[in-house]
């Protein structure tokens, strides 16, 4: 008989975020939080990079805690991809270039050089492709993602959970994350369907 397969971590989901919460915790102290600053949903957008050891790379030379869009959270713990949140900073530049918004969020990069007439031309394009991206996801998906991306007088101190319980009505915190992960999954997708339409052409 062949040897079990040895499994890295605790199978079981319950005592998988145990550990994660418990590393969290020691990330915490690490660069001078209580350990039980760790716990509170105020600091959930809160993320820790620890220094790298012994590398020359571009990774933090230091440890440090920053606090995080929820984008940017969930790619920073590997939840989503970089083509994810890829797709959530083009639709938040295309949603800033129909506002005529110059950066209302600082990955959102607007021209906003040329006449104005270019400049409406350009808000209006962007606002096409935002209803075009809306309408590619579910319902739930795209209220979500309006609610996540686009300002309001709010939206920078507004916890990104109270945004989920406020947008879906859903107070489950294991379930808050997904929804918004789900929804950037199927962002990407709307995205690089052209791309595969192209290479399959």
């Amino acid at each position: 008989m062949g040897k079990a397969t040895k499994t890295k971590g605790p199978s079981d989901p319950a005592a998988a975020a145990r550990v994660r919460q418990e590393q969290r915790r020691k990330d915490f102290i690490a660069v001078g939080l209580s350990r039980s600053s760790a716990d509170l949903t105020a600091n959930d957008a809160v993320g820790v990079e620890r220094a790298s050891r012994g590398t020359t790379d571009k990774k933090a030379h230091t440890d440090r805690a920053r606090r995080y869009d929820v984008f940017q959270l969930l790619y920073s713990r590997k939840s989503i991809t970089p083509a994810q949140l890829e797709a959530v900073r083009h639709l938040e530049e295309d949603i800033a270039t129909s506002l005529h918004a110059d950066g209302f969020r600082p990955a959102a990069r607007v021209d906003t050089s040329g006449s104005s007439e270019a400049k409406e031309i350009r808000a209006i394009e962007a606002g096409n492709r935002v209803a075009e991206a809306y309408a590619a996801l579910t319902p739930r998906q795209a209220q979500l993602l309006k609610a996540l991306c686009e300002p309001t007088t709010d939206s920078q101190r507004v916890n990104w959970r109270q945004v989920v319980i406020r947008t879906l009505g859903d107070h489950r915190k294991a379930q808050q994350a997904d929804y918004v992960i789900l929804a950037c999954e199927a962002l990407a997708n709307h995205y690089a369907a052209p791309r595969r339409s192209k290479q399959a052409a």
